[in-house]
């Protein structure tokens, strides 16, 4: 690849590890990555992959965990670096695998740049012969010499070794746990500390997630806490539903039972339009020729549209940097474009899409204005999300001009 080709893309780091838990030195390479490697765009990758290695947390927790790193508690706002340069957060599973193809495919060919821990760099510095650029994270005092030698050894020329605040070169996941077992453990005695000292390893907000869910203490796994939130959630459900059947004094007033709401979710959207066509159509005749009728009344641009809002759902779900609001924007808006071009439509007012769609935002307890985010085709190339050609030409030349448009602020 030349200079002027590298130039022209955008430059992604991709830093892969366990996270479990994160630490302040990995905020410490985060940072320290987008500044000296000048990055466009980090992604951060949380391995969740089932194998030899065995998590003390589950991945969701751990990606969770770093976006409370990557937001300013006082501000209310992500961090300022973030202003700048975005950060994603995707949490690698068994059915999931990321990798620089799958990146650099997703943000149209961009240069992506692995950003590594001198541990994973020196097992497996015969491999970096294939990129451009790899950002190396020293680790442990004095170990320049050792990160040179392995340099020398494999005749590396495009090696960034990072240049990082000495106090965390030597904080780990490892000492993180330790401390938090061992605190726990002399908790258990009449003179023991039952607090860690932990401030010095990790920031306040994953000290303070750590201590609310019981993590690194008695031997408990991924597995276990796993367990125990699907106990909590059979449990709640449970509770919620005993609720809502016992009466009493209260219930028998004439005011109407709680509406019980759920998030907005577009995942299903496809099996049950596909569901209710089925079953509103199914397989009819016309004349003496046999064809199934739901072909003579289904749109041709709906199997395009119904992947476009699961392509919404899919970036939702694997973003989670995204606030709920953020999330519960870019939906709405995807369903008011939608809804916006079905009412064009000849038979636009019996469409079932259109009913699925209103009664998804209903249940959701949202108010919806029918109005649509500000330049939100334009959000959606930047979040390299599809939207079909006949949706965008219909939001440019009509939409835009007959409606006011939500702010995305």
């Amino acid at each position: 690849m030349d200079c002027l080709s590298i130039m022209a893309k955008q430059k992604i780091g991709l830093y892969w590890g366990t996270f479990d838990p994160p630490t302040k030195a990995h905020f410490n390479i985060m940072l320290n990555a987008i500044k000296q490697g000048k990055l466009d765009k980090l992604i951060i990758v949380v391995n969740d992959l089932s194998g030899p290695k065995h998590y003390h947390t589950p991945g969701k927790d751990r990606a969770a965990m770093i976006r409370k790193m990557l937001w300013d508690n006082n501000h209310q706002q992500p961090i300022a670096i973030m202003q700048d340069t975005p950060i994603e957060i995707i949490v690698q599973t068994d059915n999931y695998k990321v990798d620089d193809k799958l990146v650099a495919k997703m943000n149209e060919d961009a240069w992506v740049v692995p950003v590594v821990g001198q541990d994973s760099f020196v097992a497996s510095a015969k491999y970096c012969t294939k990129y451009e650029e790899v950002i190396v994270a020293p680790r442990g005092e004095n170990e320049d010499e050792n990160l040179k030698k392995t340099i020398k050894e494999h005749n590396l020329t495009n090696i960034r070794i990072l240049s990082l605040e000495s106090e965390l070169l030597t904080v780990s996941s490892t000492k993180v746990r330790g401390e938090v077992s061992r605190a726990h453990e002399a908790g258990k005695t009449e003179h023991g500390n039952k607090e860690p000292q932990i401030d010095h390893l990790v920031t306040p907000s994953t000290a303070s997630y750590i201590r609310n869910h019981y993590f690194f203490k008695d031997n408990f796994h991924a597995e276990h806490h796993h367990a125990a939130r699907v106990i909590q959630q059979a449990w709640r459900k449970h509770k919620k539903a005993s609720d809502l059947t016992n009466k009493d004094s209260v219930s028998e007033s004439t005011d109407p039972k709680p509406r019980i709401l759920k998030p907005l979710s577009l995942l299903n959207i496809t099996q049950e339009y596909n569901n209710l066509y089925s079953q509103k159509y199914g397989q009819g005749g016309m004349g003496f020729i046999t064809l199934p009728l739901k072909r003579f009344f289904q749109q041709s641009t709906r199997p395009t549209e119904l992947q476009f809002l699961a392509a919404i759902e899919n970036y939702c779900n694997q973003n989670l940097l995204l606030s709920e609001k953020e999330k519960n924007l870019l939906k709405l808006s995807a369903v008011n474009l939608l809804l916006f071009k079905i009412s064009s439509e000849t038979f636009g007012k019996g469409s079932l899409l259109s009913k699925i769609l209103q009664t998804h935002v209903s249940e959701s307890g949202q108010s919806n204005s029918n109005e649509i985010m500000n330049n939100f085709v334009e959000e959606c190339k930047n979040k390299n999300i599809n939207v079909p050609q006949h949706l965008k030409k219909l939001y440019e030349q009509d939409y835009i001009q007959s409606k006011p448009t939500l702010s995305s602020k």
